[in-house]
Parts: C-alpha cells; structure tokens; sequence
C-alpha cells in the first residue's frame, strides 16, 4: 500500500459539497468529476499519473500514455499498491452507493489506518 498516495485521495475530495459527489460514476452529465477517483484524477497538482478529460461523448480518465482507465486496471492498483478487492472497497459503486465525501474521507481514513500496521 502507497500510504502518501491513498492520503491524497484525502486532500481531492476535501471541500467537495455533497450534491456534487456521486460514487456510481467517473462524471457528472456536465463534465466534472463525481467520484473520489474522478476528482482525483482531475487534481493535476496531486499527481501526474492521471488525468481527467472530457471528450465529445463524455468524460474519460487517462493514464500518463492517454489510455483510458478504470479504478480496478493494473495501472491504478499498482499506483496505488493496492489489491482489486481494495479498489473495490475504496472506488467500487456498488461498496460504496449513496456515499457522501464525508463518509469516503472516514473510510478511506480508516483503510489506511488498518493497512498501515
């Protein structure tokens, strides 16, 4: 596990309201980010790994190449140092529908905790 790297995931949904997070998907209709990876990915001064773009069908995550990704590829698990299980836990819609940012940043804080034993 990259402890400074899941601390950052922290500091990109710092401040983000309620209404303007959705952990079912990457992007809202209107082009911003709407998930912890998606706000992640659009915070450039966090990280180079990852970027987020819109394209004239939609919003779209890339990595450093321009290939899109998804949270459970190997380029973010490795990135990470996490497990596909893990980036479930911590990206997945399913673990994680209805979530607000409050309740990300306390799990996600509680995942690194645990790990970081």
């Amino acid at each position: 596990m990259n402890k400074a790297r899941l601390e950052k995931l922290l500091i990109a949904i710092e401040g983000v309201k309620p209404k303007q997070f959705d952990m079912t998907r990457y992007a809202h209709e209107c082009g911003t980010p709407a998930c912890v990876f998606g706000y992640f990915a659009a915070r450039s001064d966090l990280q180079k790994k990852f970027k987020f773009e819109s394209r004239s069908w939609g919003p779209v995550l890339l990595n450093k190449s321009g290939e899109q990704v998804d949270y459970y590829d190997d380029d973010v698990l490795g990135y990470f140092g996490i497990t596909r299980e893990q980036a479930d836990l911590l990206f997945g819609a399913d673990e994680n529908e209805g979530a607000t940012p409050a309740t990300m940043r306390r799990r996600i804080r509680k995942f690194i905790d645990a790990t970081d034993r």
